[in-house]
């Protein structure tokens, strides 16, 4: 199963994100976004194309393992209903925007809520116990996305 990822869409749904847009930008956030991926696929397993629009990187296509960063330029919906309609699946959409969802799910494919799915991401990064994780400086942004994924779990 592939999860196809519209960037910005999740980027406006996840707050830490968001407020990183809002602070830094777009590099910055995508960055942060598309570093939680890769260390998401990079445990096995999981293959994700992420799609952002509207960067200057248009046309760039960067990997890791099991997942694929695309830059499409001023509208990734487009981009992503072409990869929905063709062969292949079955892909699971992540985003909230009526105008791929839809689509989407006419074709039968299911769709995620954006937040759900990076929280699940962060949560499998963090169950994965990284050991070179543990022995690194967390960058700011790092630190407020676990602050945000634990919120609801305070410890006593």
């Amino acid at each position: 199963m592939a999860f196809l990822v519209d960037g910005f869409n999740l980027l406006h749904r996840v707050p830490r994100l968001k407020a990183l847009l809002q602070r830094e930008g777009p590099g910055p956030a995508c960055a942060a976004l598309t570093d939680v991926l890769a260390r998401w696929t990079a445990l096995g397993g999981r293959e994700v194309v992420l799609v952002f629009d509207g960067l200057a990187a248009h046309g760039a296509r960067l990997t890791a393992p099991g997942l694929s960063v695309r830059y499409v330029g001023s509208d990734a919906d487009p981009y992503l209903r072409e990869l929905l309609s063709r062969p292949g699946g079955p892909y699971v959409l992540v985003s909230k925007d009526e105008e791929i969802t839809r689509p989407a799910r006419a074709r039968g494919y299911d769709d995620l809520d954006p937040g759900r799915f990076f929280a699940e991401a962060c949560q499998a990064v963090a169950d994965a116990g990284e050991a070179d994780e543990r022995d690194r400086d967390l960058e700011r942004w790092e630190v407020d996305m676990w602050l945000d994924v634990f919120k609801d779990d305070p410890l006593e």
